[in-house]
């Protein structure tokens, strides 16, 4: 292959690497660019705790995860991953930086715009056009399009790119934060094993009102003799970082327009 390789002409040879150095860069690129603006951090809870093992490796729970899946010895393994980004200027924003923290209430212009920008930006990601696909419902694919999820008000019960209905607005995980809470629910024409999950929006102002941090949490559960959910896996799990990362900067870019 080597000696093919040396003779053909210099552009032949570009035009054979350009495929996948093409992508690898532009990977790279979009990694660095993702990492300038955010941060991760990831946890998990094992389905029954060992003497050596931590009490509880997660910082908070959903208002809406189940109870079955709650509890430290509900026997569920419980992951979640959690992307913040860097400290937003309250000055950039081109929407009011308020909150409604009252469950139940209409999520605030900025809670809603945020949320909007980060899920008309999943709607457009490979993976939101299979999972279109493996819809039949005509009512939950209309879910996916652009003007439907600019229109949506995140009441609880609002569907979302097909699967996510929002089941909790209220307070967030500090005094001056609001959220959003979308669980996952298969359809009924959904085929094979469901996973169990949930994503949350989130905005939090610090105490002085100057900056706002905008997050994304992913929180997955399984059996313990189940297969591994996407956000535990090493490969699985940077991929799903890198996404929620983008997702949460094109919902920044939706609130400083």
């Amino acid at each position: 292959m080597q000696s093919l390789l040396g003779s053909r002409p210099t552009w032949v040879k570009l035009a054979l690497a350009l495929p996948v150095a093409l992508p690898t860069i532009y990977l790279a690129y979009f990694s660095w660019q993702v990492s300038r603006h955010t941060s991760s951090t990831k946890g998990r809870r094992p389905a029954s705790r060992t003497r050596d093992a931590p009490a509880n490796a997660l910082p908070w729970t959903p208002a809406s995860l189940p109870e079955q899946v709650r509890a430290d010895d509900a026997g569920w393994v419980l992951t979640y991953e959690r992307v913040v980004s860097l400290p937003v200027p309250v000055s950039s924003l081109a929407i009011p930086a308020t909150i409604v923290a009252d469950e139940g209430e209409t999520p605030s212009l900025l809670m809603r715009a945020y949320a909007v920008g980060a899920q008309v930006a999943f709607s457009s990601t490979p993976q939101a056009y299979l999972m279109r696909n493996a819809i039949g419902e005509p009512r939950l694919r209309r879910t996916f399009d652009k003007d439907w999820i600019r229109a949506l008000a995140f009441h609880n019960g609002d569907i979302v790119n097909g699967v996510y209905r929002v089941a909790y607005h209220g307070k967030g995980s500090t005094s001056r934060s609001e959220r959003v809470e979308l669980v996952i629910e298969a359809p009924l024409s959904f085929k094979g094993s469901a996973p169990h999950g949930l994503i949350l929006a989130e905005v939090q102002l610090d105490d002085d009102g100057d900056h706002v941090l905008f997050v994304n949490e992913t929180w997955m559960w399984r059996r313990d003799d189940e297969k591994p959910t996407l956000i535990e896996g090493s490969v699985g799990g940077w991929f799903h970082s890198l996404l929620a990362g983008w997702l949460v900067m094109k919902g920044i870019r939706n609130v400083t327009g």
